[in-house]
C-alpha cells in the first residue's frame, strides 16, 4: 500500500526546522523501504531491465534490474526506487556513480531522443561537487556527441 497521504502532510506541517524535514524525510524513506521489501514488492521488482541507454563505466555502473534499485535506493537513502515503473516502460534509467563521490544519476529517455540528465545526487539528495558534475557529464557527452 501507499503511505498514509494525510498523515505525512501533518507530519511535514510539524516540522519546524530544515533537521525536523530532513529526519523525516529520512524515517519515511526507511518505511518505504521496508514496504518495498515485502514479498509482493520483491516480486515486482525481480526483474531484468532493458539494456542501459549509455555503457557505464568503471565508476558509473548500470542499475539493471529491480532489485538492484532497491539496493540503491536503501544505500543512497533517496527514493530512487519509484522509477522502477518507469524504467520497465523504457523511460528512465538510473545508474551509480562509485566516483570521484558516490552518487546516484537519474536519465531521462524519450523515444527518438538522447537520454537527458534528469537527477545527480549524492546520499540523502545532497548536492554533488563540481568535480563529480564535470566527471558524469563529461561521460554523458561522449554518447550525446556521436
Amino acid at each position: 500500500g501507499k503511505l498514509e497521504q494525510m498523515n505525512i502532510i501533518k507530519d511535514i506541517c510539524a516540522c519546524k526546522s530544515n533537521s525536523d524535514l530532513i529526519l523525516l524525510h529520512d524515517k519515511l524513506t526507511r518505511q518505504l523501504y521496508r514496504r518495498m521489501e515485502q514479498q509482493a514488492y520483491i516480486n515486482k521488482f525481480n526483474v531484468d531491465y532493458s539494456p542501459p541507454p549509455l555503457v557505464g563505466t568503471d565508476t558509473i555502473i548500470p542499475v539493471t534490474n529491480g532489485l538492484d534499485l532497491i539496493k540503491e535506493g536503501k544505500e543512497q537513502r533517496n527514493c530512487v526506487a519509484t522509477y522502477h515503473n518507469d524504467i520497465v516502460k523504457r523511460e528512465y534509467y538510473v545508474y551509480r556513480v562509485l566516483a570521484p563521490e558516490r552518487a546516484t544519476l537519474g536519465l531521462i529517455l524519450a523515444y527518438g531522443q538522447k537520454p537527458k540528465l534528469d537527477q545527480l545526487y549524492l546520499k540523502r539528495n545532497k548536492e554533488v561537487s563540481d568535480m563529480t558534475s564535470k566527471s558524469v557529464h563529461s561521460w554523458l557527452t561522449r554518447f550525446i556527441l556521436k
